[in-house]
């Protein structure tokens, strides 16, 4: 399901257009990336970027901005790269025509997940006593 964001000026929503984010929380596992998109909800009238602006960089590394071309309401796809377990808030904010000034605080998660598997796991299987069988991945 998609999250639609209004953004806001100090808190209160103001007429600049949104956008659709086709995951509010990205996840991505270790040693990976993951990634989701942006779409405008207007039309811009303006090529208009929106920076990503992430306080979390030892966690995850996030495309830095995307570009919303002028009359088009193509989806901009951001990319999430795993650094260490944890979440990082991702804020957006617009410039260029109509989403000029345009704010979300905190609009995204970005939750880099540990790595559930080890090159060390070994599962060993008793049978009978006499007999073992050993899975190494």
């Amino acid at each position: 399901a998609d999250l639609i964001i209004t953004p806001t000026n100090n808190g209160v929503p103001h007429g600049i257009p949104d956008f659709s984010a086709s995951r509010p929380i990205a996840y991505v596992q270790a040693g990976s990336y993951s990634t989701f998109t942006i779409t405008p909800t207007e039309v811009p009238s303006a090529d208009a970027t929106i920076t990503i602006s992430n306080p979390y960089p030892h966690v995850a590394v996030v495309t830095a901005s995307i570009t919303f071309l002028r009359g088009s309401l193509a989806p901009q796809m951001v990319t999430v790269r795993h650094v260490t377990p944890g979440d990082a808030s991702l804020s957006l904010l617009g410039s260029g025509g109509n989403y000029e000034g345009a704010a979300w605080p905190n609009g995204i998660i970005a939750r880099a997940l540990p790595s559930l598997l080890t090159p060390h796991l070994s599962l060993v299987i008793e049978y009978n006593s006499n007999q073992n069988v050993s899975f190494t991945p």
